[in-house]
């Protein structure tokens, strides 16, 4: 049996976050151009898509996790 480390756990980034970044949710869903009622619906986590959008616009201040970047 070969080891291999673990790549370091990366904290995902929540609902909460994003709109505790930008204020409200409907000033997250003006950020990304969707309605607000599609953040509402997001539960706990962002999609990855969503999340995406987030670190880039707010210029890596949000963190999209990693599986976000590898299903891209």
């Amino acid at each position: 049996m070969t080891y291999r480390p673990r790549a370091p756990i990366i904290p995902t980034m929540t609902t909460d976050e994003a709109v505790a970044y930008y204020g409200t949710k409907q000033a997250v869903s003006d950020a990304l151009g969707c309605a607000r009622t599609t953040v509402a619906m997001w539960g706990q986590y962002p999609p990855h898509r969503r999340q995406r959008q987030l670190e880039r616009r707010t210029k890596g201040a949000l963190k999209a996790e990693r599986e976000a970047w590898e299903d891209y």
